[in-house]
């Protein structure tokens, strides 16, 4: 158990070092199972020498206690010593790849080969205690050694790293050292028994009988290479699991269970055989060709399942307990696709072990199967993760691991056919009984079998891309048309295009991470009518971003994009004359290379020769490139994937801060949709603690690009990057981006969030991922981040107000995207100012939703042009409040004085209510920074609006009393107002502008 959850530590640690999770998991593999398996090579001849096994087990255990205690250290201490001084000095990817991958095999290999070592000497205890049935005990001993691990792999990902942290994980694996090597210390020690202390091995003076050593040279190749194949299929279930179930880190943990479980069962079910069969090698040859078929039989369950996740996750997303159960499925899912080989793979290290027990090659057999099989395992990850999977895809590699199984099956077959008819145990040569059953006829059913998956089982690409865990929606085949597909080392990308709606989408494993509608993939876009960039659209995202970056440092010649995508970015950064070189930091080649189905819009990213790639993680490249970037954007995947999550830590943003220039900025995107405010707030903590300064704005339907600067404030932006003539060029078919219009994305800043930032909040870390452990189940539950995005929706600007900064009305222009709801309901705002002052227009053809809000505001102007009221006046109240909302959209500092003259002669006229002239005095007040009057308004409308009278919505009314409160130094007043109103305000306990109320008022002395 102890041992899993090292290794699922060492996994995470080692993704922060050399990148990408599927490398790290790789690293890891080779390097956990190559020392286990020169441990359990050097144990193999010392534990026949030891009197008592058990005990120098113990002292084993102890020692792995010592590592685990000072991992974390050493860890820092190591990769500190990388960044800080090696890869400086080699300023060579090349070569400071190879020195990173050395460092971390060098961290973890010690402990491996302690790990290795541990289970040979167990085995031997164990086989010494009941010398009549050693396979019997070493099958025991195999069986609770994976039992545990199948539980640490759990225990460790879903409850440690959450409780503890890294560290703290760390320490708890060590206690279970401690306590394994006091168990076994105080057992072996009070055991009288003299079989202990008597080797079972008929070896004399090293030297194994003529028979063992015969039958090791059979045997040990065997145990190479059914590892190998194991592990091959480990490698591409994995990736096919990734696809079906998501390729999120507690995704990657569920399968590696169900894996290991696999081995555990299949020890258990063999452990009476091992030493019962008469002929254990025939019985291990049947065993590997029915691990090669069942291998070969897991690619079509594997590809029947997918109607079924979509039915799971329909049943179980968005409700109580969902979670939980869909986590429960996965892991029986992954195991109805793995157990029935996994299970026959458990059997064959007891089986070879106790072959060559049974043959007298003593128990140096333990050690050097385990060590031997173990070699198997690392070239079987190295080889499927790095080589073989981008060459053969995953079918192949699975039809490739199984062959292997099923001809060291048939050979083994052979081979105890022969042995059994030398022992005059079989017919005569030649006889079909001998030949036909032992060989033949399993050729001809593997033979069947492997034509008939190999021809008539298709992974429809189409399906197994659709990302059914995320939409829980299987596509037809014909409702997509795959433009690409590739099977890298770090995950399947894959490009389609739909074939209603023409949407070109760019994914990775399964997720959507790039695309662009029908107008961007059509040469000349500039001979047809402009319309905005429709809602859903990557584009949107992608471009403003880069827009966006561009504002704030215009003049900067050194940029780098991390994170290709579909290059719409970096073709966007490329329009500026002043940009000298961009440098494009990807870890998938394939990902550059998929990108290419958006032609001719990422043109720039491969024809400039501005533009140059490098493959490469994020943090490794900068930790060798000597130079200091003016502008770096990232734009990773979504931070549910696994070892994305480490692009938002404090630790990753104090790098990077440092390889930027003195006034250079970072632009980070983040997305809000799958996401809760409680995690989208550990981002801007961590944030926080690099960057002094930093403004966030929205740039898709829900996405963000944070802006910050790590030394003094930011810069004022320059909006007239938007308007150069290759960005209008890049921009052709949609309206002219203008100043105010980017200007409407800005959210909010820094200042905004200081008081509720420095109360402490929690920040995501590299070793305490809080984002990484949440994000999955956010993206489960649907989650959306409200309290955020209530900044872009709200018609109360809050951070402009905080800051008491004007914003003047601006003339109407089209809006060049739909999806920023900010953009589009400030143009909304002109829009109807304008419309109102011209007596009436129709809604652009992008925006027929706009007749409604000038609808509502002209029935509303018409119904206050009259000397009564008609109706109740807290209704009249609450359709003012609608009607100077939209009008007023976007602006600060500035009212309408037309409007405001109307509603205030009707009210003379009407001889309205004290109320209803508070709602037009709280409005106007607060458009004109006018807190005292805003306040005392206020003061007459907290208490009836808090019982349920409809005079202004309860959000308005929150918002604009607690600020004006605090404008006249009344905290106790906004105090009262924020929890006599919240309840009404229809949002849920701790909504973020709540929590940054609250925050202000206290910092007030509320």
């Amino acid at each position: 158990m102890a041992g899993l959850v090292y290794e699922v530590l060492w996994s995470r640690y080692l993704a922060l070092f050399v990148g990408h999770g599927a490398f790290a998991q790789v690293l890891v593999l080779s390097v956990y199972l190559g020392g286990m398996a020169v441990g359990a090579l050097a144990v193999s001849d010392i534990s026949r020498k030891l009197d008592r096994p058990l005990l120098g087990y113990a002292a084993l255990e102890v020692a792995l206690a010592a590592f685990g205690l000072l991992f974390h250290p050493m860890y820092q201490a190591v990769t500190g010593l990388g960044y800080d001084v090696i890869f400086p000095a080699l300023a060579d990817p090349n070569l400071a790849g190879a020195v990173r991958w050395g460092l971390a095999g060098i961290i973890i290999l010690p402990q491996a080969m302690l790990l290795g070592a541990t289970f040979p000497l167990m085995a031997a205890g164990l086989v010494r205690m009941a010398p009549d049935r050693p396979g019997g005990g070493v099958a025991t001993a195999y069986l609770l050694n994976t039992l545990g691990g199948a539980a640490g792999v759990l225990v460790a990902g879903f409850l440690l790293i959450g409780w503890f942290g890294f560290a703290g994980t760390s320490v708890a694996a060590a206690t279970l050292n401690l306590l394994a090597a006091g168990l076994v210390w105080s057992s072996v020690r009070g055991f009288a028994g003299p079989s202990l202390a008597a080797p079972v091995d008929r070896e004399k003076d090293g030297a194994a009988p003529p028979e063992a050593r015969a039958l090791s040279l059979v045997l040990l190749p065997v145990a190479f290479g059914t590892a190998l194949a194991s592990f091959a299929y480990e490698i591409g279930w994995i990736r096919m699991l990734s696809l079906l179930l998501g390729s999120a880190t507690h995704a990657f943990e569920l399968m590696l269970s169900a894996f290991i479980l696999g081995l555990a069962i299949g020890a258990w079910l063999v452990r009476g055989a091992a030493d019962r069969s008469r002929e254990p090698i025939a019985a291990l040859g049947w065993v590997q060709v029915a691990m090669g078929l069942a291998a070969l039989m897991s690619i079509p369950v594997y590809g029947s399942s997918f109607d079924l996740v979509a039915a799971m996750v329909e049943g179980t997303s968005g409700r109580p307990g969902g979670y939980a159960l869909f986590n429960i499925g996965r892991y029986t899912l992954a195991m109805t696709v793995m157990l029935p080989a996994t299970v026959l793979a458990g059997m064959t290290l007891p089986l070879l072990t106790a072959a060559l027990l049974r043959a007298g090659a003593g128990e140096r057999a333990i050690g050097r199967v385990y060590a031997v099989n173990t070699v198997g395992a690392v070239s079987g990850s190295v080889l499927a993760g790095l080589v073989l999977l981008p060459i053969l895809g995953l079918k192949g590699l699975l039809v490739a691991g199984a062959g292997l199984d099923t001809l060291l099956g048939l050979w083994l077959l052979a081979w105890s056919a022969r042995m059994a008819r030398a022992h005059g145990a079989s017919p005569a040569p030649g006889g079909f009984a001998r030949w036909g059953r032992r060989v033949v006829v399993p050729a001809g059913a593997c033979l069947i079998a492997f034509t008939g998956v190999g021809l008539g089982v298709d992974l429809d690409r189409v399906v197994i891309t659709s990302g059914v865990f995320r939409d829980a929606l299987v596509p037809e085949a014909s409702s997509r048309t795959m433009l690409y597909y590739q099977d890298g080392r770090t995950a399947t990308v894959s490009a389609h295009v739909g074939a209603e709606e023409g949407v070109t989408v760019l994914s990775t494993n399964g997720k959507p991470d790039a695309s662009v509608g029908p107008l961007w993939r059509i040469e000349g876009r500039d001979t047809i009518p402009e319309t905005p960039i429709p809602s859903g659209s990557d584009f949107s995202t992608q471009m403003l971003s880069g827009v966006v970056g561009l504002g704030h440092r215009p003049d900067g010649g050194l940029v780098a994009n991390v994170g290709h995508g579909s290059g719409i970015t970096g073709a966007t950064l490329l329009t500026s004359e002043d940009v000298d070189r961009l440098v494009t930091v990807e870890i998938e080649p394939f990902m550059v290379e998929a990108s290419l189905v958006f032609l001719p819009l990422n043109e720039a990213v491969f024809a400039d020769p501005r533009s140059s790639f490098v493959f490469d993680d994020a943090k490794s490249f900068f930790s060798y490139s000597r130079e200091r970037f003016d502008l770096i954007v990232t734009e990773p995947s979504n931070p549910w994937v696994s070892g994305t999550a480490s692009l938002f830590t404090r630790e990753f943003y104090d790098q990077v801060g440092d390889f930027l220039a003195d006034d250079g900025v970072l632009v980070q995107w983040m997305q809000l949709y799958e996401l809760t405010d409680e995690l989208f707030l550990t981002v801007l903590a961590a944030l926080d603690t690099a960057f002094e300064a930093y403004r966030v704005y929205l740039v898709g339907d829900a996405d963000l690009a944070i802006v910050a600067s790590r030394r003094g404030p930011l810069p004022t932006p320059d909006w007239s990057v938007a308007s150069s003539p290759a960005m209008r060029s890049f921009t052709a078919g949609i309206p002219e981006i203008r100043p105010a219009h980017l200007e409407s994305l800005a959210l909010f800043d820094e200042s905004t969030l200081r008081p509720l930032l420095d109360r402490g909040l929690p920040a995501n870390s590299d070793f305490d991922p809080i984002l990484d452990l949440g994000a999955e189940r956010a993206r489960f539950d649907r989650a959306f981040a409200h309290g955020a995005f209530s900044f872009a929706t709200s018609p109360l600007d809050l951070a402009r107000l905080l800051r008491e900064e004007a914003r003047p009305p601006i003339p109407h222009t089209p809006p060049p995207a739909r999806g920023p709801i900010s953009l589009v309901r400030t143009e909304r705002g002109a829009w109807l100012r304008e419309a109102i002052g011209e007596g009436g227009a129709y809604a652009p053809d992008a925006f027929p939703e706009w007749t409604e809000a000038l609808i509502h505001l002209q029935t509303f102007l018409f119904l206050s042009s009259g000397d009564a009221q008609l109706g109740s006046w807290d209704t009249w109240g609450e359709g003012f409040s609608r009607a100077a909302g939209d009008l007023h959209w976007g602006t600060t500092g500035w009212a309408d004085t037309t409007f405001y003259r109307a509603a205030r002669s009707f009210l003379d006229r009407s001889d309205a209510p004290a109320e209803a002239r508070a709602v037009v005095d709280l409005h106007e007040a607060v458009s004109l920074l006018d807190w005292g009057r805003a306040a005392g308004a206020a003061d007459l409308l907290v208490d009836r609006v808090a019982a349920g009278e409809r005079w202004v919505p309860p959000a308005t009314l929150l918002d604009a009393a607690v600020l004006a409160y605090l404008r006249v130094d009344r905290p106790e007043a906004a105090r009262n107002a924020l929890e006599a109103l919240a309840h009404g305000t229809g949002r849920p306990a701790g909504h973020l502008r709540h929590r940054v109320l609250d925050a202000w008022i206290a910092d007030a002395g509320g």
